[in-house]
């Protein structure tokens, strides 16, 4: 979950970047000057000038098996269950269907 939160915060940022360069080209500044101003290398730049839209940098996390259990999982280790076996007992009864690690006791 925390993974899947700084990918987002860093493509909040990218997209910021993008944005930025379309707004200076759109003021007629050269792909070299946007370049040298934004810290990025002219190839960059014009691919961000020559794109429609974003291009993304690479394919979205995908989310585990048990990001849909997460919530459930910290409410209940916040109620004091901390035993790995039955919370898996209990997500298996809500639908997951992972497999409870070796590494649990």
């Amino acid at each position: 979950m925390k993974q899947l939160a700084e990918h987002e915060e860093k493509r909040a940022q990218r997209v910021k970047r993008y944005e930025e360069v379309k707004r200076l080209q759109a003021t007629g500044m050269s792909i070299s000057a946007i370049g040298r101003r934004m810290g990025m290398h002219r190839e960059t730049v014009r691919q961000f000038i020559r794109a429609d839209e974003y291009p993304e940098a690479r394919p979205p996390i995908k989310p585990s098996k048990i990001s849909p259990f997460t919530e459930y999982l910290k409410k209940r280790w916040l109620e004091g269950c901390y035993n790995a076996r039955q919370l898996y007992r209990e997500i298996i009864l809500l639908g997951y269907e992972g497999h409870l690690r070796t590494s649990c006791s």
